[in-house]
């Protein structure tokens, strides 16, 4: 996924929760091929994992579903995420 990789960078398992909106969304259009549901839950969200390199790209594409998904693991990742969101809503406070 994406461009932005460092040499020796390794795929790391990333789970992610996708609210009903967006599941049926991300089921026909993966993130990546190594997609896989997890979890089926019975609001109609689910639990995605995928094998990929943590980069900018894998943030920006989460950042991208906004509140409807959330990283579940690895908390290295949740924390990248979750301070795009701050830095995001930081710009837009008066």
């Amino acid at each position: 996924m994406g461009v932005t990789r460092q040499i020796g960078d390794k795929p790391r398992h990333v789970v992610i929760d996708i609210d009903s909106t967006q599941a049926p969304y991300i089921e026909s259009k993966p993130f990546h091929r190594s997609q896989k549901v997890e979890q089926r839950f019975d609001d109609g969200s689910i639990r995605i994992s995928l094998k990929v390199v943590i980069n900018n790209e894998l943030v920006r594409l989460i950042l991208g579903y906004g509140g409807h998904a959330e990283v579940i693991a690895p908390p290295e990742l949740r924390v990248k995420v979750a301070e795009s969101v701050i830095k995001a809503a930081d710009r837009y406070r008066e």
